[in-house]
């Protein structure tokens, strides 16, 4: 105040960085990551795959299961890795049964893939793909194949949204994503939350700032207590677990996606603003 510059003055380009940085994470940072992501699950599945056998690497924790219907009845799947939404898998065991629930087979596999239904004179069905599996049935020997086809009554968009979650689908995707969930009869609400809390991103990264603002300035001679550093803490998880809570709210569809994602922010600005102006003006 001494030299007479306000208050909105010198948070003005902190707030212009954070809203930079936010748009940075979710528009650059976030596709980038999760495409590397993709490439390192790709390649760890490429590696185990040339393992025979079901096995559960030592350090990994992507390990997944599954039931899928299929035309004789219900398999079980479970992989060590899941690739390309749930498509390339590594490590398999997979467990049959028939129509009335009862154990039929149980097959171990390096590594299996989803194979679309093709059409025309050698049409096959949507089906799973095992690479170098081991057949095991109820009162026989264990047979080894070197590949076999298992068919599924699911579609490849349906596999699809029911192998990924929000937080695994870059931002430039979530918009297809929740229009195949709901040509897939699934909730498309997950996708679009997240759509939106990407974007609020800039503008829940200005609300830290301002309520860090609210908390930290004054005069120096007064310094800094206590109170005001636990009232910053506080501020800050208060923000966040609202931030989360209404976000599963709007996952879940008790809230609109738009109101899920942009009230914490906008909230959390408005109440640093109203604090700020009075700190200003008194």
């Amino acid at each position: 105040r001494a030299p007479g510059v306000s208050v909105w003055q010198f948070l003005a380009p902190i707030c212009i960085a954070a809203a930079v940085v936010g748009l940075l994470m979710g528009l650059v940072y976030n596709p980038l990551s999760l495409r590397l992501q993709d490439t390192s699950l790709t390649l760890e599945g490429a590696v185990f795959a040339k393992k025979s056998g079901a096995y559960t690497p030592d350090g990994v924790n992507y390990n997944t299961w599954g039931r899928i219907a299929r035309p004789e009845g219900d398999m079980v799947i479970r992989s060590a890795v899941s690739a390309n939404r749930g498509k390339n898998l590594s490590g398999v065991s997979v467990y049959l049964f028939d129509r009335d629930g009862n154990p039929e087979q149980r097959i171990d596999a390096a590594s299996a893939s989803f194979a679309a239904e093709t059409t025309g004179e050698n049409a096959l069905p949507n089906r799973f793909v095992l690479n170098r599996a081991s057949v095991l049935e109820p009162g026989k020997e264990p047979q080894v194949v070197t590949f076999m086809t298992i068919p599924v009554s699911i579609t490849e968009e349906l596999l699809e949204i029911r192998q990924t979650s929000p937080e695994r689908v870059s931002f430039w995707e979530l918009d297809e994503q929740a229009e195949l969930a709901e040509r897939a009869v699934r909730p498309p609400e997950p996708f679009q939350t997240r759509w939106h809390s990407i974007l609020a991103l800039p503008l829940l990264f200005v609300a830290m700032v301002l309520l860090a603002g609210t908390v930290s300035l004054t005069f120096a001679r007064f310094g800094l207590d206590g109170k005001r550093i636990l009232a910053g803490i506080v501020a800050g998880f208060v923000l966040y677990v609202l931030t989360k809570l209404v976000v599963t709210f709007g996952s879940n569809g008790l809230v609109t996606p738009v109101v899920a994602a942009w009230s914490p922010a906008m909230v959390g600005s408005l109440i640093a603003i109203t604090v700020l102006l009075h700190q200003e003006d008194g």
